[in-house]
């Protein structure tokens, strides 16, 4: 049915197919200007945008955690995209501006990615 009553609240859960695609300047900049392309928020999509210095602190918890199978990184006109690959596949991407720092995406910066075709 996909509701849940908890505590006189209701939740609606989603599925799969009910997920839509982000859609803000970073998911854009990444779509356009890399060769991956952003399938899902990665966190809340009710977030805003990770500042740098937090994403670079998950990356180093993921490498202390050994979760990461591989990092590599892409830059863009004013676009830098952080990338790392999670053992069992999974890909996440950290978008920053190099002018706007926190402001450029008005909405999440951290997104689940898949390789273009």
């Amino acid at each position: 049915m996909g509701m849940i009553l908890m505590e006189g609240k209701e939740v609606t859960s989603l599925q799969a197919n009910e997920i839509k695609p982000p859609n803000n300047e970073c998911a854009n900049a990444l779509n356009q200007l890399s060769e991956f392309r952003a399938e899902a928020v990665y966190g809340s999509p009710l977030e805003d945008a990770w500042h740098p210095v937090a994403f670079y602190k998950l990356i180093h918890r993921m490498r202390q955690l050994q979760v990461i199978q591989r990092e590599f990184r892409d830059r863009a006109e004013d676009w830098i995209f952080e990338f790392v690959e999670l053992k069992g596949g999974r890909t996440v991407a950290f978008v920053g501006n190099k002018i706007h720092r926190e402001s450029a995406c008005r909405g999440p910066n951290a997104f689940f990615v898949l390789k273009k075709d």
